[in-house]
């Protein structure tokens, strides 16, 4: 009797709460196209709540059934493929709002410093930043909530919520002995999927595209108005972009091609995934030379883009090779409020090339970057031991021009892993604030710097150090600026000296 309960009970949790039995769910127009697959479905099944029941019976300690049943079905998902994967209410949230474009939030960009959640950057005229909270803030705790050692993807959705509720934020300020408090109501903000773009050489913008949501394609074309008269040149970074909306990375390829080039075309289980997408002439057509920067972090919807715009000759690829997710996502709400995030197909390149990496285990480490392989990617971020230039059977989209540089020296590495620049810039603001405003990068401040660095029990040299003055003055420069409130000039002085940038603008001239 327990047992029969149970399974029941088990056939509603495991297909997530009825979509798949008896909802409509994809599995149930496989599992009732005829009885056998039915009654194999009810043994399956069956088995599966016998070792749950068994479980709850013997195990040596008492375990919650609903938490097993959801893991295992995570579990289950990723043996599947590395993307696959089932997202519990509020993270389901999180990317609605991410896909709208929008969130209720205060506005506030966090990085981790020696444990401790810091203010990295605030959104000009957000809730954070006309409540006065200041680059180099620590954040101690929201709502009673100590914040050190939280998951920063936590403290992100502790800061969001719903527009026009309060959040009280405890922080601590380099300089001041007392903690401040603060209530600050949470406003609604745009998730920029271009956060610049901006005039880098005359006639040539440079545009970062970090995602895909459902308004790409409005800033798209809204940021590039006021550029339009002069436009001749169009640089569009695409590194560390992991994707988002199939539509909206189709809809920028749209603006970029000629009418009826193939844009992508794909392949699955059901018509809904099988289609091939051309350019139309809905939109108006951008053309000047384009030149499109990738990594090896650059995935999905932004390698969806860098493959049409290669494949159809209209502008040149530079950097690296790309991730190497060939596959489509399709997100299928539940009735549970959870979220099934699905394979349900394949795509492919105008000439037809799947660039999905074929070694699943390789591209499980590459979605979750450990620490070492971290700090790999940020001495060698130049280099790439997986790829070569020509290898579509290794996956991902190969740039047609490929950047090799050297790698960048230890304690640099751990200098900007550690965020040990900004670390020493906020003492340094808060010691020396006229002299930091001032922007002059004398030998006593760089010396600071360095015995900065002895006293984090950094290794380096004089000789390395002075070898590697032009990057340390670079970096400094721009979290002086970041801590003035200034985070696109910060940027933008580390892109006038990126060697993918530098590359990028010197690429224009042989798309021309």
């Amino acid at each position: 009797m327990f047992l029969g309960k149970l399974f029941w009970q088990l056939s509603i949790i495991f297909f997530l709460f009825g979509n798949i039995i008896s909802g409509n769910g994809l599995v149930e127009q496989k599992a009732m196209a005829g009885s056998k697959e039915n009654e194999k479905l009810k043994s399956d099944l069956k088995r599966y709540a016998e070792i749950i029941s068994t479980l709850d019976t013997h195990y040596a300690d008492s375990i919650d059934i609903n938490e097993v049943v959801i893991q295992s079905i995570k579990r289950m998902l990723t043996s599947l493929d590395p993307f696959s994967s089932l997202q519990d209410g509020e993270a389901f949230r999180d990317f609605q709002f991410f896909q709208s474009g929008m969130y209720a939030g205060i506005g506030a960009n966090l990085i981790e410093i020696e444990g401790e959640r810091v203010v990295h950057s605030t959104i000009p005229g957000s809730p954070a930043s006309e409540a006065g909270i200041l680059p180099g803030d620590i954040i101690f705790a929201i709502d009673d909530l100590p914040l050190r050692g939280l998951p920063l993807p936590k403290v992100k959705q502790l800061f969001h919520g719903v527009k026009g509720s309060s959040i009280r934020i405890i922080l601590k300020r380099f300089g001041l002995t007392n903690p401040l408090e603060l209530n600050i109501s949470r406003e609604l903000l745009p998730e920029l999927s271009i956060p610049l773009c901006f005039q880098l050489k005359p006639t040539v913008i440079y545009l970062k595209l970090v995602s895909f949501s459902d308004v790409t394609q409005m800033e798209f074309d809204e940021c590039l108005v006021p550029h339009l008269p002069y436009l001749n040149g169009l640089i569009i970074d695409l590194r560390d972009n992991v994707g988002g909306s199939l539509k909206s990375g189709i809809q920028v390829a749209d603006r970029l091609l000629d009418i009826n080039d193939l844009i992508m075309t794909t392949q699955g289980d059901s018509s809904n995934t099988s289609n091939e997408y051309y350019a139309t002439t809905d939109v108006k057509k951008l053309d000047v030379p384009v030149v499109v920067i990738i990594n090896n972090k650059t995935a999905s919807a932004a390698e969806i883009l860098a493959g049409a715009i290669k494949d159809n000759r209209k502008g040149l690829i530079v950097g690296q090779n790309s991730f190497g997710k060939g596959l489509i996502q399709t997100v299928l709400p539940l009735k549970s409020g959870h979220a099934l995030f699905l394979t349900t197909g394949k795509w492919f390149t105008p000439l037809g090339i799947n660039v999905k990496h074929n070694n699943m285990e390789f591209l499980r480490k590459r979605i979750f970057f450990s620490e070492e392989e971290n700090r790999y990617y940020a001495a060698n971020p130049f280099k790439d031991l997986f790829f070569n230039n020509s290898g579509v059977d290794k996956g991902g989209i190969s740039p047609d021009i490929y950047l090799k540089t050297r790698a960048l020296s230890p304690f640099l590495v751990t200098a900007i892993l550690d965020h040990l620049f900004f670390n020493f810039s906020r003492e340094f603001w808060f010691k020396y604030r006229k002299l930091a405003e001032s922007g002059k990068l004398d030998e006593a401040l760089v010396s600071e710097f360095f015995e900065f660095l002895k006293s984090k029990k950094i290794n380096v040299s004089i000789e390395e150090f002075k070898k590697n003055i032009d990057y340390i003055k670079l970096f400094i420069q721009s979290n002086l600026l970041l801590m003035a409130g200034k985070s696109i000039e910060a940027y933008i002085v580390l892109l006038k000296n990126d060697p993918y940038v530098l590359l990028a603008i010197d690429s224009l001239k042989q798309t021309k």
